[in-house]
C-alpha cells in the first residue's frame, strides 16, 4: 500500500496540511451522508447525566438554555458553562458539524482567527497536544473557539481520538531527527495528567 501513488499523494497532503494549518477537512471517509445526518437520541435540552457533569466528555453538562445565556451574536464564546479558546487534549479531533451555521474558528499560523465554515459531508480534523508532543512540535495543535452568530441552535458532533487515560507520550524518534537542530523540544508526558489540568483551567462552571 505504500507504493500505491495514490495513497502516497493523500499522506503527502495530510504531512502538509499537518505542518502548515493544523486543521483540515476530510471527504471521502466512506461515512454515508444519511448517518452523519441522523439525529442523535440525545436531543437539546434532555438531560441523561441528571446536571452532574459527564467525565467521559469532559464538557457534558446539559443545563436549560436561556437567552444571552453563550454571549451576544458574533462574540467569542467566553462565558461561564463553556468552554474558551482551547487546543484539543489528545491525538485528533473529529468534528461533525451543522451544515449550514458558521461558528468554528480556527487561529493560523500567523496568528488571524479565520472561520471555518461546514462542508457538507466533512469532517473537520483537528490536531491535539499528545500528537504535538509525539511529533517533536511538527505537527501543532490547533487552538480554536466558537462564535455565537445564529438565534438558533447549533449541534454538532465531536469524536476524540485518544490514548489511554494514563498513557506516557514523548516525542518519536524519527520526529526528533527531522526537527531543525535534532533537538527534543517535549518532555514525556502522561496523558491523562494533561487531560485532567486542561480541563480544569478551561472548563467554566
Amino acid at each position: 500500500m505504500a507504493e500505491d501513488p495514490g495513497v502516497s499523494e493523500v499522506v503527502r497532503q495530510l504531512d502538509k496540511a499537518c505542518r502548515e494549518a493544523g486543521f483540515f477537512y476530510v471527504k471521502g471517509h466512506g461515512i454515508p451522508d444519511s448517518l452523519l445526518k441522523e439525529e442523535d437520541t440525545e436531543k437539546i435540552g434532555v438531560n441523561l447525566t441528571n446536571g452532574m457533569p459527564d467525565m467521559q466528555e469532559a464538557i457534558d453538562i446539559y443545563k436549560e438554555v436561556k437567552e444571552e445565556m453563550y454571549g451576544a451574536l458574533g462574540k467569542l464564546l467566553e462565558g461561564q458553562n463553556q468552554c474558551g479558546s482551547h487546543t484539543d487534549y489528545g491525538l485528533l479531533g473529529l468534528l461533525n458539524q451543522d451544515d449550514d451555521i458558521t461558528a468554528l474558528q480556527v487561529r493560523n499560523l500567523s496568528g488571524e482567527w479565520i472561520s471555518a465554515p461546514p462542508i457538507p459531508g466533512t469532517f473537520v480534523c483537528n490536531i491535539g497536544d499528545m500528537l504535538k508532543i509525539l511529533s517533536n512540535g511538527l505537527y501543532d495543535s490547533t487552538l480554536h473557539s466558537v462564535i455565537n452568530n445564529s438565534p438558533r441552535y447549533r449541534v454538532c458532533v465531536a469524536y476524540f481520538y485518544e490514548t489511554n487515560f494514563d498513557t506516557a507520550i514523548e516525542p518519536l524518534e524519527t520526529c526528533i531527527q527531522n526537527t531543525a537542530g535534532r533537538a527534543k523540544k517535549f518532555e514525556r508526558a502522561v496523558y491523562g495528567e494533561h487531560l485532567v489540568s486542561k480541563v480544569l483551567a478551561n472548563i467554566r462552571l
